[in-house]
């Protein structure tokens, strides 16, 4: 299996409001891009995993004007709004699955991922996909996040509802071995926490919706006693709520350059 089907058409319902309240990505990605621009060769053929509405396929086609980028994401909605926003002559929109890729062996030079990566089912075969389409001195740019991201929101779920939410990522040790046994040999390795505020749960709770991400609304709770146990979430969580009025919504941010070993 590949990604969940639900994921996927969730990101593409959201496709057209996305840009709006993509923050994190933006944030993240645009950090991913600068480790992207010290390559000391100008890629031929670079390849966006998960591009989404294909914001930094913009940026990488922008960059390096002479270079054929590759804009994948397989939610439909995702890719068809990439494709109407983003004309350019050198870039290529694919509709596809991460593990299924259209590419032929060894043909990408570059590999850019900025937040995709966490979203997939079978690390290791997604990683030996990229493995295959990866020329043989080929860099791999990837962007995800780690275990402890929205901490505060898990702990306040499972306070309330008596059970973990079901996204759950990988430590930065777990991703790293991970890309060592799909034969990538680690350049650089950083994480760090990047803490976005909100003025209450709700706030939060929708800019989660808005981004694609957002089905933790459904409990599988109905009825009062469903509305009860929401109020006690926003009990719990109100407990990290700062001196300065805001609560805390924590990302554990991990990017990671290699290349095969």
């Amino acid at each position: 299996m590949s990604y969940n089907p639900h994921i996927a058409t969730s990101f593409s319902h959201a496709a057209s409001r996305y840009d709006q309240v993509a923050f994190l990505q933006r944030e993240i990605g645009e950090i991913l891009f600068s480790l992207v621009k010290k390559l000391n060769k100008t890629p031929k053929n670079i390849l966006d995993l998960g591009a989404g509405t294909g914001f930094f396929s913009q940026y990488l086609a922008s960059h390096y004007t002479n270079t054929n980028i590759f804009s994948l994401d397989k939610a439909v909605g995702m890719s068809h709004y990439n494709q109407s926003k983003h004309p350019h002559p050198s870039l290529h929109t694919l509709c596809a699955d991460a593990f299924h890729l259209p590419l032929t062996s060894q043909s990408i030079d570059c590999l850019f991922s900025n937040l995709m990566i966490q979203w997939c089912h079978d690390l290791s075969a997604a990683l030996k996909e990229c493995q295959r389409i990866l020329s043989k001195n080929g860099s791999i740019f990837i962007s995800t996040l780690g275990k402890e991201t929205l901490n505060e929101l898990h702990k306040s779920w499972q306070q309330a509802f008596g059970y973990r939410l079901s996204v759950d990522f990988l430590s930065a040790e777990q991703f790293k071995n991970s890309l060592k046994e799909a034969g990538f040999y680690p350049l650089q390795l950083e994480k760090y926490n990047l803490c976005l505020n909100y003025l209450t749960v709700k706030d939060l709770l929708d800019e989660l919706s808005q981004l694609g991400a957002g089905n933790i609304r459904n409990t599988n709770k109905s009825g009062l006693l469903g509305r009860k146990s929401f109020q006690l979430f926003n009990t719990y969580y109100e407990q990290y709520r700062s001196e300065d009025g805001f609560l805390p919504a924590t990302y554990e941010v991990i990017y990671y350059h290699g290349r095969l070993k």
